[in-house]
């Protein structure tokens, strides 16, 4: 029961922290935020396409810069490996030199 009472404290903190984080925000209508679609509402339809637009340059902004990081760690890995491989062979030779004079 007292672990309880100590997490509930712990989401109280939380729960303040985050109202006085966002005291500041603009407090708007949720359903403004969600782009509707009625039956014959031009004007409405009007009004969320440069959203929309905004959203799919968005995501193919995210999507072009996803690709990048992937090739980006590929060739990062592709490093690794050699420097990997490098390591083994130095490891290796250094190895076979104290083998031949002993």
């Amino acid at each position: 029961m007292r672990n309880l009472n100590v997490l509930f404290k712990k989401l109280r903190l939380v729960y303040d922290k985050c109202n006085e984080n966002c005291a500041g925000l603009d407090q708007s209508n949720t359903e403004d935020l969600v782009p509707w679609i009625e039956d014959g509402a031009e004007s409405k339809l009007d009004q969320i396409s440069p959203n929309m637009d905004k959203l799919y340059f968005v995501k193919e902004e995210h999507k072009e810069m996803i690709e990048k990081i992937q090739g980006k760690n590929h060739q990062l890995k592709e490093i690794m490996d050699q420097l990997r491989e490098l390591m083994w062979d130095v490891n290796t030779m250094m190895v076979m030199s104290k083998t031949a004079y002993h």
